[in-house]
């Protein structure tokens, strides 16, 4: 099952009238050099899309949690795409949020990116692009917030890379209680998609 958006973005407001914004520390992710890891041009920018690679943590892959909540990181998860997933669950939750992310990925300003995903969850979870400006991380307003879904199902979101980002990471948090399990990413540069209409499309 493929879900792709259709609504103009808005700001992710939960329950609890809790408005969801969060800027990362720039220091903490540009300690990882990704630079001598750059896949090939039009090729899956991603690295290990699928979690495939690693022990206890999945390689080119962080977790993060703020706020007052519990949570529990989980890798590897069974996978919904191959053996390995990751899942980050909620057992207490206040405020904050919860995610797995890949490792930033550079990005051409201007140029138009297809991002797509599976994940499965039992409680509604929004979804939000991360930039990386020289400035540092911007996070823009939420894509969508994702329904709950006891099966696996790949969601696509198609966006232009803002004037002057640098790099983007995409993402999808969990913020109250449940669970969240994702798995099988991709990102890759595609050809201007306002020459060939199609939903989803977003100008970040």
């Amino acid at each position: 099952m493929v879900s792709t958006w259709y609504s103009k973005p808005d700001t992710y407001t939960n329950r609890n009238s809790y408005t969801y914004a969060y800027n990362y520390s720039v220091a903490n992710r540009n300690a990882y050099s990704h630079a001598n890891r750059n896949p090939t041009p039009t090729s899956n920018l991603i690295l290990n899309p699928s979690l495939e690679e690693g022990e206890t943590s999945p390689h080119d892959w962080l977790s993060s949690a703020w706020g007052t909540n519990t949570t529990i990181f989980t890798y590897p998860a069974p996978g919904l795409d191959g053996a390995k997933g990751a899942k980050v669950e909620m057992t207490a939750y206040t405020d904050g949020d919860a995610k797995w992310y890949f490792q930033d990925v550079n990005v051409t300003p201007g140029s138009f990116y297809e991002f797509t995903h599976m994940y499965q969850s039992n409680v509604i979870t929004p979804i939000t692009p991360d930039l990386h400006y020289p400035m540092g991380h911007i996070n823009t307003r939420i894509w969508s917030q994702q329904l709950c879904h006891v099966l696996a199902v790949t969601v696509k979101r198609t966006f232009q890379a803002p004037t002057n980002s640098v790099s983007v990471t995409l993402l999808h948090v969990l913020a109250s209680i449940g669970s969240l399990t994702v798995d099988n990413y991709q990102l890759k540069e595609i050809a201007d998609p306002t020459k060939f209409p199609r939903n989803g499309f977003t100008k970040l």
